[in-house]
């Protein structure tokens, strides 16, 4: 995955790694970073708008085998999956902008049934209820989609 990235992502990469690692005398090309600062050498790439919540490292952790310490491909490989994330987001945000006519980040809830409705496979105005319930804007005025996605995704 990390083969998916940009030259400019892996120097950013390597650029934050650099300022996070502890001297190593197994590897002194690249060093080794305390898995307990993956979290905050993440947070400070500013290309990424997603930050790394407990949850997800926990999650990183245990599905990648890893211990206390990490090299630098190993965390190429992590950013690369954050860096995926990213994308995607951008790319459900940048769905919702193409109805939203006022370009403030925000539909109407009658423009976000209408897209419910209208667009995709079709479902009822039960369904939407339903969905929007689930969702916890049922009662809600408009729809901040930046948001919702930020925070849901």
């Amino acid at each position: 995955m990390a083969h998916e990235l940009t030259f400019e992502q892996i120097q950013s990469c390597k650029k934050v790694f650099d300022a996070k690692k502890f001297p190593s005398e197994l590897d002194k090309d690249d060093g080794l970073m305390f898995f307990e600062r993956l979290r905050e050498a993440i947070d400070d790439m500013d290309e990424l708008k997603q930050k790394l919540t407990e949850e997800e490292c926990a999650e990183i952790k245990q599905s990648m085998n890893l211990g206390d310490e990490i090299d630098f491909p190993t965390f190429l490989r992590i950013a690369a999956m954050k860096f995926k994330k990213q994308e995607f987001i951008d790319a459900i945000i940048e769905s919702f902008k193409a109805f939203d006519k006022n370009i403030k980040g925000t539909l109407t809830m009658e423009e976000l049934r209408g897209i419910l409705t209208d667009y995709g496979p079709k479902i009822s105005d039960n369904e939407v209820d339903n969905l929007l319930n689930d969702l916890h804007l049922l009662n809600e005025i408009d729809f901040n989609y930046k948001e919702f996605v930020n925070n849901n995704i």
